[in-house]
């Protein structure tokens, strides 16, 4: 598996003191060193040649002495580098540790110049990529609502997007946290008045209890979560100045609560 499809949102993700998104100039050297070491022959180095070319891409090494390779090798890693394609060079690595089976040695680099993912080997899956402690993934109960969500539900998926870039910002700014869940709010709102075709956050929910459209406990809670975050989280509304802490647990119950209601929502109305 690529290493997008198993973090397609690894930019959002939040860090504290790991690379997460870009290879520093670090890890060329040892990377170099450590297939050079896994090398009996020229023609080992020139396959680690052709499986960098192919995520430049461009063509494999033509020569065949050792020291020839060897610059081929050298310059097709920087030209790697250069392209500043997190997530190429990630796929890169992990078929360099299929083909060499060093796979500790690989996460030993990593880990030395503070990489934020470990490879794994996992039964029946292969080598996939893990995220190191302390880097959480706090947007992942919005990605899900995002996969399903259906296209008509524009106003919706707008909000959601916001609240994943507000995460992203979660760890360092209490405002962001806010406006995270703000948002969510907001996606929750626009779905409930798009369904109901009610202008007002509880007609909607009203609308849809008199019209038996699902149970009565699950409806309701949305006016639950409405009123709670609306009354004791007053400052998550901008112009509001009263200022609540809302450390990052809280944040992340409540907006995954929010998304598990939406989920909810859009795919009774399919």
């Amino acid at each position: 598996m690529k290493f997008i499809e198993q973090h397609p949102d690894y930019e959002l993700y939040n860090t504290d003191g790991y690379y997460i998104k870009e290879i520093p100039r670090e890890l060329i050297e040892p990377l170099k060193g450590l297939l050079i070491g896994q090398a009996e022959s020229a023609s080992d180095l020139k396959r680690f040649c052709a499986i960098i070319a192919k995520y430049i891409p461009t063509s494999p090494s033509t020569n065949w002495g050792w020291d020839w390779v060897i610059g081929d090798l050298d310059d097709l890693i920087w030209q790697l580098f250069n392209k500043k394609r997190f997530s190429k060079f990630m796929d890169c690595l992990a078929e360099l540790a299929s083909e060499t089976g060093e796979l500790d040695d690989i996460n030993d680099i990593l880990g030395d110049v503070n990489i934020g993912y470990f490879l794994e080997r996992v039964p029946y899956e292969g080598l996939i990529w893990q995220l190191k402690n302390p880097i959480d993934h706090y947007a992942e109960s919005i990605n899900d609502s995002l996969e399903e969500l259906p296209s008509i539900f524009e106003s919706t998926r707008e909000h959601l997007e916001q609240a994943k870039l507000q995460l992203a910002r979660s760890d360092k700014s209490s405002r962001a946290r806010k406006d995270a869940l703000r948002d969510c709010i907001s996606a929750l709102e626009a779905l409930l008045r798009q369904i109901s075709g009610e202008n007002d956050f509880r007609a909607s929910v009203q609308r849809l209890i008199s019209d038996d459209w699902g149970p009565k406990a699950v409806l309701r809670d949305a006016t639950s979560i409405w009123t709670h975050i609306h009354e004791q989280k007053p400052d998550v509304r901008h112009g509001n100045p009263e200022l609540i802490d809302l450390p990052i647990e809280e944040t992340i119950y409540w907006i995954d609560r929010i998304n598990s209601l939406v989920k909810y929502i859009y795919m009774k109305a399919e």
